[in-house]
């Protein structure tokens, strides 16, 4: 139902139309669907003469259309198609192409951030997203089916096989009927493509800085998908991921491979804890993401599918299976997973899952990718895995005291590989973790962490911790650590060893905080050396636009030191300093951390800038890399640019690896319709 007060205004009505010439606005029922599109046909005909040869004829065509509308049915359909320009003979054989205007799109899209002023509030929505020349969708508000680009991505399994971004088909179907939170009873969904791109997957270990080189340039627009993970450094477990967002917290050089961070990735999610020791959790960046390899892949297709089924209406169980053709021998995975939800606010998951063929590749860099070690990638017989996930809130329990517990149990089979991590020897992971509140200003946590493997290897972490808001003023935290450890490779890394530490924090209204903090052993046996430490750290807000962070502590393993200076007098501009010297990076004397200075600066209307510069001096090991660019906004029509990426890293034994990328761009607008645009790399 639609109302009409304008004078002459036709709308369609069944066979005919209604026209209202009153000021009072006229009921209309819409019984026909709306429909728009474009399209083009080009033919030419030509004859080529020269001089001294015989005359020839030739010919070029293109077919081109874009159309969207919605049947009466209730399905919306959205297809364009492109030809492009060649033989009439061939000019429909050339749909099974990869489009090679791609790469100008990839350019579009780094000019998001580039260019950063083109004079209206436009933008660009691309309703067609395809890497070839064709591009269907046909759909409902619960399911659709479509050939175009994609992502696999299912369902977020811990023990799944990630996520790729593909061109080819894909459909899901969702039932009509609904669960008590609103959630279809079933649904599934397939994919299958023959992809002309390969996938990659970098481990990129936190530097201090935000700048990263990617292993792969020319990456396709669009298929970066970044996870900041907390790691276990013992068994390479992911204890915790967050996904970061593309604009807020990143942006990708997709024709450099290059990586800016918003901000460090310490600032993006911080660990918490009082004890240090060498086991303590890392954070690293996992980058997927597709490019275009210069050799062709294998040309095997890529092919997956999920269903789920509700089972009442606090319970789900899902079944899927993923096959990745391109590789030199096949790779299957195959799971099925269960989540129940047993309360208001806990939740259980349980994953089976069996993997085959050749393994994913990660190239792992602790350098910011100037130097990386490739793994994975071996072909492995079939190899079980089983998961559980449960998180379980005092209130669902029946406890009075607020808090919640979780319990993470993993088992694999020798040959199990995810995008994460390999499995070289039979393993079983259990973590326990709970918290409570004792009082309003109290809370208890403890954690329970037990790794095995065949290959000999075993870990037993207990640990207690409280924590205690005093007052206004003061923060008080303590922790007990006990540990038992067997590696059967390294003598000095077995052994009993227990742990107690304490922090006191001073807090001088809300932009100060002053702490202290001391650890130390009390009882060890076997290879397992002392951890004695103690240190001190403050941040502090400076005015309004300068924070200042830094923290020192000396132990038995060595110097610890961080400190950051961060100042923002407007939005979007930073000047920031900083300097790590992590003691658990390398025994040896000799590394002298990690030193970053950067700029983000928006100088006028017209220029803005950004640059930065990383001193990595890791034992046996020297990296400098250095990040610039600059953008011009000449006239209201003309924006020029240019970056400038060069990195060296010399390490013990003499190799040198150097790295240099300069671009530059420029777009000029003429008019509202026409723009030209160009980037040399």
């Amino acid at each position: 139902m639609s109302k009409i007060g304008v004078a002459d205004q036709a709308i369609s009505q069944g066979e005919g139309f209604v026209i209202s010439l009153s000021d009072e606005p006229v009921p209309v029922v819409d019984t026909l669907p709306q429909w728009y599109g474009t399209g083009l046909i080009d033919l030419t005909f030509g004859k080529r003469e020269a001089r001294g040869q015989e005359a020839t004829d030739y010919n070029t065509g293109r077919a081109a259309f874009f159309v969207q509308g919605d049947l009466q049915s209730g399905y919306k359909v959205t297809a364009s198609a492109d030809t492009g320009t060649g033989d009439i003979k061939d000019m429909f054989r050339r749909l099974d192409n990869a489009d090679p205007n791609v790469i100008l799109q990839r350019m579009r899209q780094d000019g998001k951030t580039t260019y950063s002023t083109y004079g209206d509030d436009s933008s660009i929505v691309d309703a067609t997203p395809t890497d070839g020349r064709v591009y269907v969708r046909v759909e409902n508000e619960t399911s659709h089916i479509m050939w175009g680009n994609f992502s696999t991505q299912a369902a977020p399994l811990k023990l799944g096989s990630g996520s790729r971004s593909l061109y080819g088909a894909s459909a899901s179907i969702q039932s009509q009927q609904k669960t008590d939170d609103g959630r279809p009873k079933a649904k599934l969904s397939a994919y299958s493509a023959k992809p002309n791109s390969a996938a990659m997957r970098d481990v990129l270990k936190a530097t201090g800085g935000s700048v990263f080189f990617l292993s792969r340039q020319n990456i396709l627009a669009g298929t970066d998908k970044i996870d900041l993970q907390i790691v276990d450094p013992v068994t390479g477990a992911v204890i915790a991921t967050t996904p970061l967002v593309q604009g807020r917290d990143y942006r990708v050089d997709a024709l450099q491979g290059v990586l800016v961070l918003s901000q460090p990735v310490a600032s993006l999610a911080p660990i918490s804890g009082v004890l240090l020791d060498e086991d303590s959790l890392r954070y690293q960046l996992m980058v997927q993401y597709e490019y275009d390899p210069i050799l062709p892949t294998s040309g095997g297709d890529v092919s997956g599918a999920r269903g789920e089924v509700a089972l009442g209406s606090s319970a789900r169980v899902g079944v899927q299976i993923d096959r990745d053709g391109s590789l030199a021998t096949a790779r299957e995975v195959a799971s099925i997973d269960l989540n129940a939800d047993i309360g208001a606010q806990s939740s259980i998951t349980i994953e089976l899952a069996q993997s085959s063929g050749m393994g994913p590749t990660r190239n792992i860099s602790d350098n910011g990718g100037l130097d990386v070690a490739v793994h994975g990638g071996a072909v492995t017989d079939r190899a079980n895995a089983a998961r559980l996930d449960a998180h379980l809130d005092h209130a669902d329990l029946g406890i009075s005291r607020p808090g919640s517990i979780n319990i993470m149990v993993e088992q694999r089979e020798a040959g199990f590989q995810t995008t994460a991590a390999d499995t070289p020897a039979d393993q079983t992971q259990v973590r326990i973790e709970q918290t409570v509140e004792l009082t309003d200003k109290t809370t208890l946590s403890t954690k329970l962490d037990h790794f095995e493997s065949d290959a000999g290897t075993q870990r037993k972490i207990v640990q207690a911790s409280v924590r205690r808001d005093v007052n206004e003023d003061w923060t008080v935290e303590g922790s007990v650590e006990a540990r038992d450890v067997t590696d059967p490779t390294r003598a000095d890394k077995s052994g009993q060893r227990t742990d107690v530490g304490a922090r006191v924090t001073r807090h001088y209204g809300p932009n100060t905080d002053v702490w202290v903090f001391g650890q130390g052993t009390v009882q060890k046996s076997g290879g397992l050396s002392n951890e004695n430490r103690l240190g001190a750290g403050f941040k502090t807000k400076l005015g309004e636009h300068t924070t200042v962070t830094a923290e020192a502590s000396d132990g038995t393993s060595g110097v610890n030191a961080s400190a950051r200076i961060s100042y923002a007098p407007v939005e979007g501009t930073e000047y920031y300093l900083g300097y790590s010297l992590d003691s658990t990076r390398s025994a040896a004397s000799d590394d002298r951390g990690t030193a970053v200075m950067g700029v983000r600066e928006k100088m006028t209307d017209k220029l803005s800038i950004f640059a930065e510069t990383q001193l990595d001096q890791p034992t046996g090991k020297r990296s400098l890399t250095r990040n610039v660019g600059v953008t011009y906004q000449a006239t209201d029509e003309l924006a020029v640019s240019a970056t400038y990426e060069r990195g060296t890293l010399r390490d013990a034994n003499g190799r040198n690896t150097d790295r240099v990328a300069t671009s530059f761009g420029g777009q000029y607008q003429v008019g509202d319709k026409v723009t030209f645009s160009g980037r040399v790399e």
